[in-house]
């Protein structure tokens, strides 16, 4: 599975949920398909994260995809996925939203402003970690990820 990917990949997840980190973490760790795994608990933390600022000063990582809850302290989702997808330098990085609004004026809004997919989050670990295959067999086996993601610092 995911014969596709030719390089490690790392995947930023912004959650301030510690429960929901626990169930991504342990779903996402079975896929098997991230070299790096990282978490951020709010919106200001994110965009840190990305622009190599604050306490990331000095680290290189740039991830290939973000998850993003909308309802993050600091700075909402909302605010960090306008601020990333009017960067040049971070717009081309896929932002998966993963909240637990299925309203349609939500999920609207979120398209709007870029992202490039919208799950709806359940406390079912098996129905959850079931997404994450269907998730990671399209992103991984199907889809061609942005190889020339460029963050300057």
């Amino acid at each position: 599975m995911y014969s596709k990917l030719k390089r490690p990949l790392t995947i930023l997840i912004a959650e301030d949920d510690p429960d929901d980190r626990c169930l991504i973490q342990e779903a996402m760790r079975s896929l098997n398909i991230f070299d790096k795994i990282v978490f951020v608990e709010n919106g200001q933390e994110l965009m840190d994260f990305l622009q190599h600022c604050g306490q990331y000063q000095g680290q290189t990582v740039v991830p290939d995809m973000l998850m993003i809850d909308l309802n993050l302290p600091v700075k909402t989702g909302f605010e960090a996925i306008r601020e990333i997808k009017n960067s040049r330098k971070l717009r081309r990085i896929p932002i998966i939203v993963l909240t637990v609004s299925g309203q349609k004026d939500v999920i609207n809004a979120a398209y709007d402003l870029g992202i490039s997919g919208y799950i709806k989050k359940t406390t079912s670990s098996e129905q959850f970690s079931a997404i994450m295959r269907q998730f990671a067999k399209y992103w991984f086996e199907t889809v061609f990820l942005p190889t020339d993601i460029l963050v300057e610092t």
